[in-house]
């Protein structure tokens, strides 16, 4: 209970501190809002989306294969340490 109620009055202690000092940047005071630009503005600048390469696909193929694989090695039971360091060993490679 102590504890508890020492903690809780830890934390009310420190937020009665003062806002710290920091100084004002120049563009703080003067810059103004920003502007929000509409979200066709957006999209328009982003042109239309390109499909990916035979060579892209393969190589997304294969890393998400050798991910499954790891994943796959992962998940078996690990007994004892030399277990655990032949596991370690086909993780890194």
């Amino acid at each position: 209970m102590r504890a508890v109620l020492s903690i809780f009055v830890a934390f009310g202690l420190a937020g009665c501190g003062d806002w710290p000092d920091l100084p004002d940047t120049p563009g703080s005071r003067s810059g103004g809002w920003p502007r929000l630009a509409p979200l066709s503005d957006l999209e328009r600048g982003l042109g239309a989306p390109t499909a990916a390469s035979d060579e892209d696909a393969a190589r997304l193929a294969a890393r998400a294969e050798a991910l499954r694989r790891r994943a796959a090695v992962l998940r078996t039971p690990v007994p004892d340490q030399d277990a655990f360091d032949a596991l370690r060993a086909r993780v890194e490679r």
